[in-house]
């Protein structure tokens, strides 16, 4: 396992879909918005996106050509499809050995995995699925929360096995096809506000308080996050960027 932390005993098993998200993420335009813009100059042509969430990225994406959605969660996919007539949408586990097949074999610019990882017990199977997924040249965008440290009932409830640091998140390209080109942490104050919730307990992942805490987060702290991002980039935030290449 290369996470920062061991695997937490007490984490949720039981997470799977909405279950593991804050229904307010999906309204946190600016912030969505910052943490694409990271990734932005690695996009182009097709992507395939691990994870569809709240459906929410793709209205920040609408230079790319080709956009295929999948998701573990049934009901994440019906109700992007509800939503999306139009769009690509696929229910696959990314750490499946019929993954491939399950999308056609279709082979991608791009591959954006954002906060995916931590929820997989043996992501190496995630990340070599990622790989074979992509071109050659093509790119591996991958978004993932920061330090063992910082891990409370939000992760616990979440469904998280892990927390990685630069060192660990780097670890997951090795032996396989990809090498990394960018490795950064992301949004300090986040990171700040995420320890702070350790303190707290906790008990439901989309109660009151935490929505409150994230769209006053987005609203309020974020652009100052963002202004402190390229001074902490180095050594601490709540999330790690990795981008890696396929050789």
């Amino acid at each position: 396992m290369s996470g920062d932390k061991a695997l937490k005993k007490e984490i949720n098993r039981e997470a799977v879909g909405f279950k593991t998200m804050t229904s307010s993420i999906g309204k946190a335009d600016y912030y969505t918005r910052w943490a694409l813009g990271v990734f932005r100059r690695h996009l182009g042509g097709s992507l395939l996106e691990v994870g569809a969430g709240f459906a929410n990225y793709r209205k920040f994406l609408t230079e790319i050509d080709r956009i295929v959605s999948i998701d573990i969660d049934e009901e994440v996919i019906e109700k992007a499809r509800a939503g999306d007539p139009d769009g690509n949408y696929v229910v696959a586990d990314i750490a499946a050995p019929d993954f491939c097949e399950r999308i056609g074999g279709e082979l991608f610019d791009a591959v954006l995995c954002c906060n995916v990882l931590e929820h997989i017990e043996h992501e190496e199977a995630a990340v070599r699925n990622i790989e074979r997924s992509l071109r050659s040249g093509g790119k591996a965008l991958l978004f993932l929360p920061a330090f063992g440290a910082l891990y409370n009932d939000l992760d616990r409830l979440a469904g998280h096995y892990r927390r990685y640091t630069l060192k660990s998140a780097l670890a997951l390209f090795d032996g396989g096809a990809m090498e990394a080109i960018g490795a950064e942490y992301f949004n300090p104050i986040g990171g700040l506000g995420w320890w702070a919730n350790k303190f707290r307990r906790h008990d439901d992942i989309d109660s009151r308080n935490v929505n409150m805490q994230v769209m006053f987060f987005d609203r309020y702290v974020a652009p100052v996050s963002r202004a402190l991002n390229p001074v902490t980039r180095g050594f601490f935030g709540q999330s790690v960027i990795i981008v890696g290449r396929k050789t």
